[in-house]
């Protein structure tokens, strides 16, 4: 059996009808499940969704092109669960979901919303009324923790839960800047297909192999793709990669100890850039906030780059 595919994308404005429609048939199947307080007075109104799309915090679930769910997700804190009647599982970075809902054509839909926005975080917390005894199940078999009750602005309570993610695998990459005469050897990626750094200049590297230690992959890496031999090396820090695909820990070298002869790279065209020219060149908005690191020889660092639709939403120094 085949697997189903669904596309979640940021909803847009043309979806707003179809948005609301769905909004209006999960009223409805409240109602018929003797959940007779959650959204009302035509709760979440289309200002409300309108708003959501602005700070591109609305998606929509898509089945063949059809609008099957919609859902608000934060990435990041609420006010709202400042305070708690319990406690969190945990006071690590966070996202939100709210105003889940769907067409009931198809069944698993929050299953499929979760596994999105796991992507760019462990911890995912969410709230319900206590009469919507539905959602409060689907929770529950989807792991989350009933951690207490917290408050909505307006005052009323809702049971909060807690979900965090322990299977959100992190792929152990390498990224190495070679150093001669005040420039960095880069890499122009532009002949590998499906190269999530297409178009874009980075350091050599790549992922490291089983049974191989980070320095192991740094050697082999820089061998593989320029020909050089390196004889020193130390890590400047680590930046954890995240997007809607993928997990990246990528630990940072810049190394100056190496001989031999380059080599043409199949993975793109590599070149020598002055460090004073190379914001100059297409790269990822995150390599700009490390970088600096680097070339400065500042102590060990740790960060985490967080994008969107290949867009840098946060950057965070732990």
């Amino acid at each position: 059996m085949s697997k189903t595919c669904y596309q979640i994308s940021l909803t847009e404005l043309n979806d707003l009808d179809t948005v609301m429609a769905i909004y209006d048939q999960a009223r409805l199947f409240m109602r018929k499940n003797n959940n007779l307080e959650q959204w009302s007075n035509g709760y979440p109104s289309r200002e409300v969704i309108l708003e959501d799309i602005a700070n591109k915090q609305s998606y929509v679930v898509k089945k063949d092109d059809a609008i099957i769910a919609v859902f608000t997700f934060i990435n990041g804190s609420d006010e709202t669960y400042n305070y708690i009647e319990g406690g969190w599982l945990n006071n690590e970075r966070y996202g939100v979901i709210h105003r889940i809902a769907s067409s009931f054509q198809e069944k698993g839909m929050l299953k499929t919303c979760l596994n999105y926005c796991f992507n760019f975080v462990n911890n995912i917390r969410i709230d319900t009324h206590k009469d919507n005894i539905v959602m409060q199940k689907a929770l529950e078999k989807e792991g989350f923790f009933r951690c207490g009750i917290i408050y909505l602005k307006d005052g009323n309570p809702r049971f909060a839960y807690h979900k965090v993610n322990n299977n959100n695998r992190v792929i152990d990459t390498t990224m190495i800047y070679l150093k001669k005469n005040d420039s960095y050897l880069l890499l122009y990626r532009n002949k590998k297909q499906n190269d999530i750094n297409e178009g874009k200049w980075i350091g050599v590297g790549g992922r490291v192999e089983p049974n191989e230690t980070i320095d192991q992959c740094a050697i082999r890496e820089t061998k593989e793709e320029t020909g050089l031999d390196v004889h020193a090396l130390s890590c400047c820090g680590e930046v954890l990669f995240v997007d809607e695909k993928i997990r990246m820990m990528m630990y940072i070298y810049e190394i100056t100890d190496f001989s031999g002869t380059e080599i043409e790279c199949n993975e793109g065209d590599l070149k020598w850039i002055p460090i004073k020219d190379i914001y100059n060149y297409p790269m990822w908005e995150g390599d700009k906030a490390f970088l600096p690191k680097v070339i400065n020889h500042e102590p060990y660092f740790k960060m985490k780059v967080t994008y969107l639709h290949n867009e840098l939403i946060s950057i965070e120094n732990y």
